[in-house]
């Protein structure tokens, strides 16, 4: 190509701004542009809340399980370790009801060791009222404990003070 073409191109092409209208964007588009961008942006915001909310009750959650944890340790730690023992021979199974547990035959189960059953249970100090239920029905009051209570039903209930527990 010869030199004074490729000028003439050149100044065609370095006029070309001169020659289009200016014009601006119509409305609609620049409101559909506008929406598009503060869509984006709330996105942005609700996504950056979500994480923030997400991260704080994560932060909880963890502080809750470790305060439960250490309550339930030093709790545990002043409870006190109770052995009831009972000799029946023909009995099919014995549970232990009383105060602690709201009277509830099915809750506490004792263990059959021979003619002997065993339940060992961790009580918070105090002073307990309980009976020993005998295949579901009978209730008896346990002959060794060191002190009783008339049950207000013609029995006597024994009474366990753990502060006399060496």
């Amino acid at each position: 190509m010869s030199s004074s073409k490729e000028n003439r191109i050149l100044e065609e092409l370095e006029s070309l701004p001169l020659l289009i209208k200016r014009q601006s964007a119509p409305e609609v588009l620049a409101e559909k542009i506008m929406d598009s961008i503060s869509i984006k942006e709330t996105a942005f915001v609700a996504e950056r809340f979500s994480f923030f909310v997400l991260k704080w009750a994560l932060v909880v959650v963890v502080f809750w399980v470790i305060g439960i944890s250490l309550f339930l340790k030093f709790n545990d730690e002043k409870k006190i370790t109770v052995k009831f023992v009972l000799d029946r021979q023909g009995a099919r199974d014995i549970s232990l009801a009383g105060d602690f547990n709201g009277w509830d035959t099915n809750k506490n189960k004792l263990v059959r060791q021979g003619n002997t059953w065993v339940l060992e249970m961790k009580l918070n100090p105090g002073r307990y009222q309980y009976m020993f239920v005998l295949n579901g029905t009978d209730w008896v009051s346990d002959d060794k404990a060191k002190e009783t209570i008339d049950d207000g039903f013609g029995r006597t209930n024994a009474i366990l003070d753990t502060a006399t527990i060496i």
